[in-house]
């Protein structure tokens, strides 16, 4: 008779990053799901502090208090049927931090050296005992250099606004009438110009 033996099966970490709207969020929730992984939509959790700076009518002069607000937040992701929502404070926030007035600030909100150190401790916490895959703009570079498996996602930014658009039109942000692709591209333009900094935002291949 043959006797079970423990094999303990590797879960790995594996990161997905490029620019906005490359669709990595999707790539990394379809690899998520099939691997019974935690997705860890990174992006999500700066808009989340962004949504709480906004609530709070900071501005981005007043970097003390956003610290202060930060250390106050608690960001978790919850597995809903295989997707992931984004809870603040114990509040699901998964649509709300997809809105208009999230894009517009959560490029310097995510600048603030402090934010980004907060939350890349928090990620990387998340990512402590692998199975997780990960995507956003230095995850493979920053946030896990050691990763299992990394890969980078792009696109030209045409397809990027049309898949941002899509993405707010499923999530009844945008409708057919007031939304238009423009407004996507224009928002994805100044998001990855505010968000070039080679050292606090290294959107780069890593080999």
């Amino acid at each position: 008779m043959a006797k079970s033996s423990n094999i303990r099966i590797p879960r790995f970490i594996i990161t997905i990053d490029g620019p906005a709207g490359s669709g990595k969020s999707t790539t990394a929730g379809m690899l998520a799901r099939k691997l019974d992984y935690l997705y860890l939509d990174t992006g999500a959790m700066y808009r989340a502090i962004t949504l709480k700076v906004i609530q709070a009518k900071l501005i981005e002069e007043q970097v003390e208090k956003i610290i202060s607000l930060l250390r106050e937040a608690k960001i978790d992701l919850k597995n809903k049927d295989g997707y992931i929502s984004i809870y603040l404070d114990e509040i699901d926030v998964t649509n709300e931090i997809r809105s208009k007035k999230v894009d517009k600030e959560v490029s310097w909100v995510c600048q603030i050296p402090d934010v980004r150190e907060h939350l890349v401790k928090l990620q990387r916490d998340f990512g402590r005992d692998g199975g997780v895959v990960a995507e956003g703009r230095d995850i493979g570079t920053v946030v896990f250099p050691e990763a299992d498996l990394k890969f980078f996602l792009t696109a030209d930014l045409q397809t990027r606004a049309k898949r941002r658009w899509n993405d707010r039109f499923c999530r009844h942000i945008v409708n057919r009438k007031t939304g238009d692709c423009y407004c996507a591209g224009r928002s994805i333009y100044d998001c990855c110009r505010r968000r070039t900094n080679p050292q606090r935002d290294p959107l780069r291949l890593r080999s």
